[in-house]
């Protein structure tokens, strides 16, 4: 174990991210010996806004590859800087913590860590962990989409899980739907294009054909990532990792499209290794609207967390949300009245939800003024949902 502090470089692949690679970089600030940023083609100054906050610039070109493009940019910090450790950010994430504070910076036998992202983003409904943090000489990236972090070696990594409490990276998402949807058909075509070559391994692709699945939704294109998921069902070994992902997503995609009686046989598939909790949840919402909402608020009672094969954590106001609204029709108001509260003042799902509150609170048998002091109470003084709160509601009293 070396006596010195080790040496942790970031590295960023960026195009067109001005706007944004202010507030990733202001988050590094001080914790690092350095930071490269790796430049694909903008048309906007993001190279010149990326050397003006201090980071090492190195231009180059889109190889139509995110692995190829992310260890372009490891080699060059590798040559530049020799760092021990690289931190792995993309401009639409910030860093939240202290790397300092992790104790197995200096441990020879840790190769890589995996570290908590966050979604900002309501709509994105999870959060999940990754492999961000690694030695170079140790890891490198692999995969054309949906890259990830494999050993150099041969071996398996040795990976620790960073304390969330300790370190984290928020991530912002794309804001405009027009922006994710070229996102997602940008990374189809990517898949795609390796998906033709000839004499890939069935694991790999079923790989490539849950990437192409996952590219497809994003892209807005729902037919076509159903079938790329059916594909990666029948090209993986049954239950394996790849099989389970794809089953997950068959069944969601089949939910939003509203064929809930074939969700949940796809389900039923899924139930059959294990994610008892993740099924329950899935049945849920395909017996609320069959009709059989006691069902689903049966199977929603005991759940208090949502987690996918894949490990991604779900809003938990979701899931207070999709039992409010099974308590609705199955009939119980003060349940849903209860779970909406939690929604709302909790997580954050305010918007538009207020009349229903009010009809429910009062429903309940409940003083209509206690709703909006249950509310604040859920929302524990943070500002930002006490405001909502009191705009949702057409409240004019201070705050205590």
């Amino acid at each position: 174990m070396s006596s010195r502090p080790p040496r942790i470089v970031a590295c960023l692949i960026v195009r067109d991210e001005a706007e944004r690679l202010p507030a990733c970089l202001a988050s590094l600030g001080g914790q690092l010996e350095g930071v490269l940023v790796h430049d694909t083609g903008s048309t906007d100054d993001t190279p010149e806004v990326a050397a003006a906050l201090g980071a090492t610039v190195v231009r180059g070109t889109w190889p139509d590859d995110f692995a190829a493009a992310r260890n372009a940019a490891l080699e060059e910090a590798v040559r530049r800087t020799a760092p021990d450790w690289v931190l792995s950010i993309d401009a639409d994430e910030v860093l939240d913590g202290s790397l300092a504070d992790l104790p197995w910076l200096q441990a020879d036998d840790v190769d890589a860590a995996s570290i908590a992202i966050t979604n900002t983003r309501a709509e994105a409904g999870w959060s999940h962990r990754a492999v961000r943090l690694f030695r170079p000489d140790r890891a490198v990236w692999q995969g054309r989409v949906h890259e990830t972090v494999v050993s150099r070696r041969g071996a398996p990594l040795r990976v620790v899980e960073a304390d969330q409490a300790v370190l984290r990276l928020v991530h912002a998402g794309y804001a405009r739907p027009e922006a994710e949807q070229e996102k997602g058909a940008r990374n189809a075509a990517l898949a795609a294009a390796e998906l033709a070559q000839p004499d890939l391994p069935p694991q790999r692709r079923a790989r490539l054909q849950l990437d192409l699945g996952r590219s497809q939704l994003s892209a807005g294109r729902m037919q076509e990532a159903l079938d790329a998921f059916v594909a990666a069902r029948d090209e993986a070994t049954p239950g394996d990792r790849t099989w389970q992902s794809a089953t997950d997503f068959l069944a969601r995609v089949l939910l939003t499209a509203g064929e809930y009686q074939l969700a949940t046989g796809v389900s039923a598939d899924l139930r059959s290794t294990g994610h008892a909790g993740y099924c329950d949840w899935l049945d849920a919402q395909a017996l609320v609207h069959l009709g059989e909402p006691k069902r689903a608020l049966s199977l929603l009672a005991d759940l208090d967390e949502v987690v996918d094969p894949e490990g991604r954590r779900f809003d938990p106001g979701m899931l207070h949300e999709t039992r409010a609204l099974a308590a609705v029709l199955a009939g119980e108001p003060t349940r849903a009245a209860d779970d909406l509260v939690v929604a709302m003042g909790r997580y954050g799902r305010i918007s538009g939800r207020g009349p229903l509150a009010q009809d429910l609170w009062l429903q309940a048998g409940r003083p209509p003024a206690d709703l909006l002091t249950e509310l604040r109470r859920e929302a524990g003084g943070r500002a930002d949902l006490l405001d909502a709160l009191d705009a949702e509601l057409g409240s004019q009293e201070a705050r205590a």
